[in-house]
């Protein structure tokens, strides 16, 4: 597999890989093993893998032969039911190793021979090139398992080569969810902003990051429009009180608010995802810098109810049209991200792992409506940062070093609330 060794690691010890082949081992009904679990995995936990490898189904131009139609009928109704699944204990797992036991029916000798039950044990050691991962499964499981096991795998390994150079990172942490909706006031302001907005949002500090707008080749501040518009701005002012259209100055529509020489800034995670410097300044004000989760949005633009092995040997895919049957960009979506959790944050938005420096790599992880980060926090939570589909902006909800770093960056056009 030609991935880190250590994130192979972390991508077999995390419980939504486990959830992921039984997706993998039943598509029909991949969506009933969406998980919201708290990797990684630790000895004591319990997984749930299938029994069996779901069987072709017989192509429907094949005539039915010598079989009534209700029974014909049955074999294209999709599965109502997941397939039967066993739970597996984790008996160990330390770094490079896991191992697991069927839950009923086994026990272990004081020596750790296991008398009966399956058992199974994934090893991952780096080739001898160091950029190379090597897997190893030792398995009294029945062949057509440890099969299922081995293609499964090689998918994910596929799939994950795609996800890494977007800033997508298996899941390690505890993505602190409830943290995150204890400050979910951030995500409702909406450009209507009072002066106690700074308290609501539970940070000593909160800030409007304003997304440039461009026009030609270099990116326009809020400043410069409200200078060239003669219009007072405030920390306060949204851009439809600085625009003009037609020389018409503000008020505007709010939802349609252009400037006849500078367009309108990008909205939402888009617009966030190109202000790289605030990510810089953002890295440098965490101790996790390298463990960070984004929270993002999907606008139809993921087709999750399309399961089933892709063109690419993945459990799932998307495009940027659901109503398209190819799609000439079509990219891979790895089970492991089938089961991701979610947050709701005024939208329900999915949450993955990366990076600080990486997450605005994530904009350009589709052609369709998935356009980047619409929050992203560090596994420090010293900050929090959202945005939203129809905002010419971001709200930054952190404490007071961060604050004055963010103010002071070049490249960044900030101004505090409150």
């Amino acid at each position: 597999m030609a991935l880190d060794p250590v994130l192979v690691d972390a991508l077999i010890g995390s419980p939504y890989f486990h959830a992921g082949l039984r997706a993998f081992a039943d598509p029909d009904a991949a969506h009933v093993y969406r998980l919201a679990p708290t990797p990684p995995l630790r000895q004591g936990d319990v997984v749930r893998w299938p029994a069996g490898v779901t069987r072709a189904r017989r192509p429907r131009h094949t005539p039915p032969t010598l079989r009534p139609f209700g029974a014909w009928r049955d074999v294209f109704r999709p599965r109502q039911r997941p397939r039967p699944s066993r739970p597996y204990a984790v008996t160990s797992r330390s770094r490079g190793q896991l191992e697991l036991r069927l839950s009923r029916g086994g026990t272990i000798s004081q020596g750790g021979t296991v008398l009966r039950g399956n058992t199974v044990r994934f090893t991952v050691e780096p080739s001898d090139t160091d950029h190379h991962a090597v897997i190893c499964i030792d398995a009294d499981l029945p062949a057509r398992m440890t099969r299922l096991m081995l293609h499964y795998v090689e998918a994910e390994g596929r799939d994950w080569q795609h996800f890494l150079g977007f800033g997508i990172r298996p899941l390690t942490r505890d993505p602190h969810l409830d943290w995150v909706r204890r400050h979910g006031a951030l995500a409702e302001m909406h450009g209507e902003f009072t002066e106690r907005a700074g308290e609501r949002c539970g940070f000593p500090a909160l800030l409007v990051i304003r997304h440039p707008a461009r026009t030609g080749d270099r990116d326009v501040t809020w400043d410069e429009v409200a200078r060239e518009n003669g219009v007072t701005i405030s920390p306060s002012s949204m851009w439809w009180d600085l625009a003009a259209t037609g020389g018409t100055l503000a008020p505007q529509d709010r939802f349609d608010a252009r400037d006849d020489r500078f367009g309108t800034p990008l909205e939402g995670a888009e617009g966030l995802a190109g202000i790289g410097a605030l990510f810089e300044v953002l890295a440098r004000h965490t101790s996790t810098p390298e463990e960070a989760f984004g929270a993002v949005f999907e606008t139809s633009g993921l087709a999750w109810n399309s399961y089933g092995p892709g063109p690419d040997h993945s459990v799932a895919s998307y495009t940027g049209n659901p109503d398209a049957r190819a799609h000439p960009q079509l990219a891979a979506v790895p089970a492991s991200q089938i089961c991701s959790p979610e947050v709701d944050l005024g939208r329900t938005m999915k949450v993955l792992q990366t990076t600080v420096i990486d997450a605005p790599a994530m904009s350009g992880l589709a052609s369709g409506r998935f356009r980047g980060v619409d929050a992203l926090w560090p596994d420090g939570r010293e900050w929090l940062v959202v945005t939203d589909i129809d905002w010419e902006y971001s709200l930054l909800g952190c404490d007071r070093g961060t604050a004055e770093a963010v103010l002071a960056a070049e490249g960044v056009e900030a101004v505090e609330l409150g």
